[in-house]
């Protein structure tokens, strides 16, 4: 199969689970960095719990908590602002050339070549393509056809090589 045509869209549960896979899983630095303030802030809590540092530390231990709540809004706005499900309609057909969309319920069509492509993730519910760091495709394997999952992943290893991971 040297092409692969699906059509898919994204729920607001499902964005808002791309949406924290893209900022906590796909890299971990943000769960790194939380884990080592929230480790740096509860030691100086126990051995020095006086002064500017017992307000530093409880903003350090409570970091996580804030950056979580940023997302999260950031998250609920998107959802609330735009019509997610109308927006990420669309008809992929993926081949040797690069990525045709056509978006569904809104007008539009556009041709994304392989070097625009800067990642490509696969999970287990989706084929992830980022355009750029905020902007990105995601298709679902189970809009798929018959052996469309196994193809898609033979035509990403070809054209992205390196650029393509599967976790």
């Amino acid at each position: 199969m040297d092409r692969v045509t699906l059509e898919t869209k994204l729920d607001k549960k499902e964005y808002r689970a791309i949406s924290y896979w893209n900022a906590f899983c796909k890299t971990p630095t943000l769960i790194i960095l939380s884990v080592l303030c929230v480790a740096i802030g509860g030691l100086n809590l126990l051995l020095n719990p006086q002064g500017v540092m017992l307000y530093l530390s409880l903003v350090l231990v409570l970091y996580p908590v804030l950056l979580i709540g940023v997302l999260s809004f950031g998250i609920y706005r998107m959802n609330k602002s735009h019509d997610v499900e109308k927006a990420t309609h669309a008809r992929y057909t993926v081949s040797a050339e690069g990525i045709e969309t056509e978006l569904l319920q809104r007008e539009g069509h556009a041709v994304t070549g392989w070097g625009e492509i800067y990642r490509a993730y696969e999970n287990r519910r989706y084929f992830i393509l980022f355009v750029n760091r905020s902007q990105l495709i995601a298709m679902k394997k189970e809009a798929l056809p018959e052996g469309g999952e196994q193809a898609l992943r033979e035509i990403l290893k070809e054209n992205l090589g390196k650029r393509y991971k599967i976790r």
